[in-house]
């Protein structure tokens, strides 16, 4: 993601949307999965294919470990997947549950062991809380707590304000309801001020693309949280 210049560092807020666009016109908010294959001695495999298949919906996406050992699978939607690799003389690896979200990297390494290929070793486990790809400081605010918790109003940059150093802008600039007061510029429809600054220096994307109303510097289009999928603050670069 790339912020647009200094003044507009204090808040990207990344969502990713579904059913609001048609799949053929959106830019979607998206993840990327990434890793090493290593042999038993932990000597780097080039040459493994990496299939990674999403659990909703069924698709394969597929990558081959280069000389280094690496693969890269981007532009990942966020959901829950299986990966797996295979490569003559060893056993097939499957990595299960591996949680991908909007705007982070996921680092998915995968042990070979010597086999069959008809052999399988599944290894269950979460993916690390911790992103090591990337310096971004930011938090995903998910499905799950944009369904369970309560909106007055069913504006979703309310949840904004669980993630630390986020709070809601003075009532004449939208308030914790993130609406501005009808009239007068300078309304904005922003909803959180971050870190100590204004909540005219947010920048807002809508599944990868600007959503910002560059007359008030709040949001143009505003998703009811049914069409959220989920978003990501994020609050330093």
């Amino acid at each position: 993601m790339v912020e647009r210049a200094l003044v507009r560092l204090a808040t990207v807020c990344a969502v990713a949307c579904v059913c609001v666009f048609p799949s053929r016109a959106d830019a979607q908010a998206t993840g990327a999965i990434t890793g090493v294959a290593t042999d038993p001695s932990g000597g780097v495999l080039p040459g493994v294919t990496v299939d990674v298949t999403s659990r909703d919906t069924g698709q394969v996406r597929t990558a081959v470990t280069g000389i280094d050992g690496f693969f890269t699978i981007p532009l990942v939607k966020p959901g829950i997947y299986q990966v797996k690799a295979t490569l003559s003389g060893f056993r097939t690896t499957i990595r299960d549950a591996i949680t991908v979200v909007v705007n982070e990297t996921v680092r998915t390494d995968l042990a070979m062991q010597v086999g069959q290929l008809a052999e399988e070793v599944t290894v269950l486990g979460e993916s690390p809380l911790v992103e090591t790809t990337n310096a971004t400081l930011g938090v995903v605010i998910d499905r799950q707590k944009v369904v369970d918790l309560p909106l007055n109003g069913r504006n979703f940059t309310q949840l904004g304000t669980l993630i630390p150093g986020v709070v809601a802008p003075p009532a004449g600039l939208g308030g914790q309801d993130g609406n501005a007061t009808p009239g007068g510029f300078g309304n904005v429809t922003g909803g959180f001020n971050v870190n100590g600054q204004r909540n005219q220096s947010n920048n807002f994307l809508l599944d990868g693309a600007s959503n910002n109303d560059s007359f008030n510097t709040g949001f143009v289009l505003r998703p009811p949280p049914d069409a959220l999928q989920e978003f990501k603050s994020l609050t330093h670069s």
